[in-house]
């Protein structure tokens, strides 16, 4: 049983640009920290990690698309906690913002703390960092399948992860990531 909660509006801090390739989506957030949303966008990063399935953002279709709200993240330096290599990504933001959108191709639970390190690649979680995996409780690899980024970010506030739909009027860049 799918539970439909109230819509909630996300709020910008801008008002959407005027060009004339502008197009205008309704989509629910997914909060991604800088500089994960950064891999993702750039077609480095092909797996999200979660301690979640698809069902626990009340949706259990592999094709709805979402904003990537790119959160500033505590940690400055990129490095710390992903796996960068030399990549040139965009500065970590000082709020968060939308930066593109993602649909997920699908979901599945890494079953050893071995799986995990095999997907590194995939996920580009850093070894040692406080973002790697123990082996305790269960976390899923959310295998990205589209993305397409925002010439410009959105800023945004008022934001909760999941149940926010946010009308927006966008810019998408010409370039996107290839996934396979």
């Amino acid at each position: 049983t799918v539970q439909t909660l109230p819509e909630k509006r996300l709020h910008t801090k801008t008002p959407p640009p005027t060009s004339s390739k502008a197009v205008t989506k309704c989509l629910r957030g997914f909060i991604i920290q800088w500089p994960f949303s950064q891999l993702i966008l750039m077609g480095a990063k092909t797996e999200e990690v979660r301690q979640y399935e698809f069902d626990y953002m009340r949706t259990d279709k592999t094709d709805e698309e979402f904003w990537i709200v790119e959160g500033p993240q505590v940690c400055k330096k990129a490095s710390k906690n992903a796996i960068v290599r030399g990549l040139q990504i965009a500065p970590r933001p000082t709020a968060s913002q939308i930066v593109g959108t993602v649909r997920f191709a699908s979901a599945h639970p890494y079953y050893s703390k071995e799986d995990f390190h095999h997907a590194r690649d995939s996920h580009r979680i850093a070894v040692g960092s406080k973002l790697d995996w123990d082996g305790s409780g269960t976390l899923y690899g959310w295998r990205v399948g589209d993305v397409r980024a925002l010439a410009e970010p959105v800023p945004v506030f008022n934001l909760r992860e999941g149940d926010v739909r946010a009308s927006i009027s966008v810019v998408f860049a010409t370039t996107t990531a290839q996934y396979g």
